[in-house]
């Protein structure tokens, strides 16, 4: 079942610093993209390979070659410095398809935002996000921390994905509030505002 909710990453981006927020923009559309290639049915060694194209691409860009014509490798080209965090993301997603709940949850969200944060107490806030869809029970338990750190304005973003997570976990399915919604706008602006409540 996806984690990948678009509206919610169009909002979240609307509290990222200006400086912040191409480099988050990227995060998201790579995320996205590496989604809808894991969610696809086709045969699992089809997608191992494009996996792999990823991530030899992404490692290209880290080593100082050019992008290809792909817009989105182009995107990620801005950025060569983060390597570390779109070779995590492959990994990531390497890992939920091949059933490694543990290496999906540190590459899809652990690594990301603890780099966001330049605080490891955020890593198992990025964990319990990844792990939502597919382990609800230890991804409430990674996400209750949530409630007693203050985010930064670099991470703020993420961690309102993450507080929206939370929160639908805590909620029966017929009460939660819908991606890209009103309500879902409130509560991103209330938590900027003030934090966990």
């Amino acid at each position: 079942m996806s984690t990948v909710h678009e509206p919610d990453f169009v909002l979240a981006l609307g509290y990222a610093p200006a400086r912040f927020r191409p480099f988050l923009a990227a995060v998201f559309a790579f995320d996205t993209q590496l989604s809808k290639l894991a969610y696809a049915p086709r045969e699992p060694i089809f997608t191992q390979m494009r996996l792999a194209w990823w991530r030899e691409e992404v490692g290209r860009i880290g080593a100082g070659c050019s992008a290809t014509a792909d817009p989105l490798l182009r995107q990620i080209a801005e950025f060569p410095q983060e390597q570390a965090i779109w070779a995590a993301i492959v990994d990531g997603w390497d890992g939920y398809c091949s059933g490694d709940h543990a290496a999906f949850a540190n590459g899809r969200g652990g690594a990301l935002f603890a780099f966001a944060a330049g605080d490891m107490a955020w890593q198992g806030i990025g964990e319990g996000w990844a792990l939502a869809m597919i382990d609800p029970e230890t991804a409430l338990a990674k996400l209750k921390p949530l409630r007693t750190l203050r985010a930064s304005r670099d991470i703020l973003p993420l961690a309102i994905l993450a507080w929206f997570t939370l929160r639908d976990l805590e909620t029966p399915p017929e009460m939660r509030t819908a991606p890209g919604s009103p309500r879902r706008m409130l509560r991103a602006l209330r938590y900027a505002l003030a934090g966990p409540h």
